[in-house]
């Protein structure tokens, strides 16, 4: 009788596991199905958007990720004047490289949660310069400061005009930056070496891409579509909260032994605002061709770096911008771009080619 009750409670024990197994196997397949139901619709949707029939926010439940490398050479600068200065004239050389990540995901068609943040390294080296103190100690003196790291993260929610409208879209952002990497310089790296008959001094600083501070952000976005033309306009504006604090770093030579110390101060940084304009001509059904124009202003601050509180003035750069956009696959696109500085003030202008590569998916649909 006990071996009866036991083997029967064995079988219903086999039974609820199989029972079980197929139950989840069930909602597995199920589950694979449905999402796979789901990017065969997002596909079917993607399929019949050319890039300028294409929305500024992305579908209910579509998910699309971009990243894109920048390659910039600074080659000019802007002055106070606004006058164009060549860098090489000063002894300057500047390159750099850019990453930038952004992402979105459309809650319903007229909102969407975009985040946004951007990887920095530039180096800016002057010439060499021979500094003849004495027949027996002459110097040779390069400086090079490289500006690196994360900037700071945009977190932003887009609402579009609730209605759906072929001929143009209207878009209003609203958001936060949050400053979230290390902002203050790192202790600078400087070097003495011999070679030659002269002493080669090497001054490497280090400064930061991040603001320290957070920020309010506004925008307004706007398209305008025909048959194979489009266009479109974004305005975008970045209000900081408040003051921040850094650490500027000395350094102190003794023979050949270099010490370094650092002390803290303020600064305030100017809001910022940028405006752009594209123009788009739609060559074929997958390729698009697409110029503009693109101003950034950065308003007045102060810094206390110099132990005294100095005015920052007022910097803008003006920029033309044309390229490509390719759609290999309905899910992903392939941008290239390049940007030309053509006007400014206190600024550096860079000349940029970049490559933004976009991929869309409806992973809950």
């Amino acid at each position: 009788m006990g071996r009866d009750f036991r083997g029967s409670y064995q079988i219903h024990q086999q039974m609820i596991t199989k029972g079980y197994r197929s139950v989840v196997l069930t909602a597995t397949l199920l589950s694979v199905a449905a999402i796979g139901h789901a990017q065969l619709q997002g596909d079917s949707i993607l399929a019949h958007e050319r890039s300028i029939d294409r929305p500024l926010t992305v579908h209910r439940s579509q998910l699309r990720m971009g990243v894109a490398y920048g390659f910039l050479v600074n080659s000019v600068r802007f002055d106070d004047d606004r006058n164009r200065v060549d860098l090489s004239n000063e002894g300057l050389t500047s390159v750099g490289h850019a990453i930038f990540l952004e992402v979105n995901y459309g809650f319903f068609e007229f909102l969407q949660a975009s985040v946004r943040i951007d990887h920095i390294q530039q180096g800016l080296r002057s010439r060499s310069a021979a500094v003849i103190a004495s027949p027996e100690d002459p110097l040779n003196i390069i400086r090079i400061t490289e500006r690196r790291g994360w900037s700071d993260l945009d977190l932003t929610l887009d609402f579009k005009v609730p209605f759906y409208t072929r001929g143009y879209d209207l878009v209003v952002t609203a958001g936060r930056s949050l400053p979230v990497s290390p902002h203050e310089p790192d202790q600078p790296d400087h070097k003495i070496e011999s070679q030659s008959g002269f002493e080669n001094i090497t001054y490497r600083f280090f400064e930061r891409a991040g603001s320290g501070v957070p920020a309010w952000l506004l925008g307004i976005q706007g398209k305008f579509r025909g048959n194979r033309l489009a266009f479109s306009f974004m305005s975008g504006f970045r209000a900081y909260t408040g003051g921040g604090e850094s650490v500027v770093w000395s350094a102190r030579l003794d023979q050949r032994d270099i010490t370094y110390g650092s002390r803290p101060y303020a600064y305030q940084l100017g809001d910022e605002m940028d405006l752009h304009f594209i123009f788009e001509y739609q060559a074929l059904s997958f390729f698009n061709l697409f110029t503009g124009y693109s101003l950034e202003k950065v308003m007045e601050g102060w810094s206390e770096a110099t132990s005294r509180r100095v005015l920052v003035p007022e910097q803008s750069l003006n920029t033309l911008l044309f390229g490509a956009e390719v759609l290999a696959t309905p899910r992903l696109w392939i941008r290239q771009e390049a940007r030309l500085p053509v006007s400014g003030q206190n600024r550096l202008a860079p000349f940029m080619l970049s490559t933004r590569v976009i991929y869309n998916l409806f992973p809950f649909q």
